[in-house]
């Protein structure tokens, strides 16, 4: 599930049409409503009338059901109460990435004091000294808000969305407001799947990570691969804005599903590519082949390519690094449209692998690696294309290996 499926229109309007129903004739509970986001941020009956007119009432009320505590400290106040180093909540707030707060802005309220006091606890690990705990924790911080923070921004989007449909159908900010805090469709509900994706997320790369052979020194072992969209230039050109992101999302849903289904891992995309890792390479070439057939498949779709190779990967914060990350992607750049280029690693591991085919490409120059032999895999007694080759000349084998 992803954080667009949980606000869908169908959804939206269902919702919004029942509150409207519920809150027809009912001023007490708006009026009630309007003196709450009055007391939690301390505004007047004009300055609430001229929030009103100024369109922002829907933001003074999510900030009431997503903030709670109103804000009463600045940072002096906060430093004080929560008994930590100043630098290293200025170290903190940037990770989050947020901006420095001016002095004497009170922008913190209770739940930030409540989490500085539970989170980053110096004594919370034994035997450690508190500067190298107040790194690892800043880290610790940076990785998960940089997550956190696309995930609120597909959110905001739909609530954005949902807001201007709810404007365009004759409904009040309040209206949309009152839906989203219902018990069925409220923050509450993603909170809790926020907390049980999590879970679920770092016990799947625990299993990965613990169960695999695993040499500190050089990495794990695991193949990685890439794949993106041929002519993604060309479209950005073409295509309107919506329709190149509807495009990019569509080729995103698919490759997710796909490698989530046979075993890997998305680690990241990057424009129109993606980057993901496996636990074989068996895995990774079927990744591979599996999501060119479903792209060729598509016709809202340009065509794709990938590269795969295998070895010893450095991890670190969900990211991949090392050699065989820099050799997919530069194999990806030598494949034609609709194929699938391999490293001789790969090959050699796969080689009597039924249910493929491979042909050579011979020695090809990689930019920043050399030269390497290559290979192109592609499902047994698949039609060949006229895609097989990669591009460029093979050059002589002899030489850098």
């Amino acid at each position: 599930m992803t954080p667009r499926s949980l606000l869908t229109r169908g959804q939206r309007l269902a919702a919004g049409r029942g509150i409207i129903i519920a809150m027809s004739g009912q001023g007490d509970e708006r009026s009630a409503e309007l003196e709450a986001i009055a007391e939690h941020h301390g505004l007047t009956q004009s300055q609430l009338e001229a929030a009103d007119e100024a369109g922002i009432l829907p933001l003074l009320a999510l900030d009431r059901i997503l903030t709670k505590a109103r804000p009463r400290y600045d940072e002096d106040q906060l430093v004080e109460a929560a008994g930590v180093d100043r630098d290293f909540l200025k170290r903190l707030w940037r990770a989050m990435g947020f901006p420095e707060v001016p002095p004497g802005v009170k922008a913190f309220s209770d739940a930030d004091l409540e989490a500085l006091r539970v989170g980053v606890d110096p004594n919370r690990i034994p035997g450690v000294d508190e500067p190298a705990i107040q790194d690892m924790i800043v880290q610790s911080t940076r990785v998960m808000s940089s997550s956190l923070a696309r995930i609120a921004e597909g959110i905001a989007d739909d609530i954005s969305q949902g807001l201007s449909e709810a404007r365009a159908e004759g409904r009040s900010d309040l209206d949309f407001v009152e839906m989203l805090r219902s018990p069925e469709y409220g923050f509450e509900v993603l909170d809790h799947l926020l907390v049980y994706m999590f879970r679920r997320q770092l016990r799947a790369a625990l299993w990965r990570r613990l169960a695999l052979e695993d040499h500190p020194e050089r990495g794990v072992v695991m193949a990685i691969g890439f794949v993106d969209l041929v002519g993604y230039t060309a479209a950005t050109a073409q295509l309107e804005t919506t329709e190149l992101a509807a495009m990019v999302g569509r080729f995103e849903a698919l490759a997710y599903d796909t490698v989530a289904e046979h075993g890997g891992r998305v680690v990241k995309t990057i424009g129109d590519e993606i980057l993901y890792s496996a636990p074989d390479a068996g895995t990774a070439v079927r990744i591979a082949l599996t999501i060119l057939a479903a792209v060729e498949e598509d016709d809202d779709l340009p065509g794709a390519r990938a590269g795969v190779d295998c070895g010893h990967v450095l991890t670190r914060d969900g990211d991949v690094f090392g050699p065989v990350v820099n050799a997919a992607s530069r194999i990806v750049d030598r494949a034609r449209p609709g194929s699938a280029l391999t490293t001789d690693a790969v090959h050699e591991r796969l080689a009597e692998e039924p249910g493929l085919e491979w042909r050579p490409l011979g020695i090809r120059r990689l930019k920043g690696l050399g030269a390497a032999p290559l290979w192109r895999v592609r499902w047994a007694n698949e039609e060949e294309d006229g895609g097989a080759g990669g591009a460029g000349a093979a050059l002589p084998t002899t030489g850098d290996g």
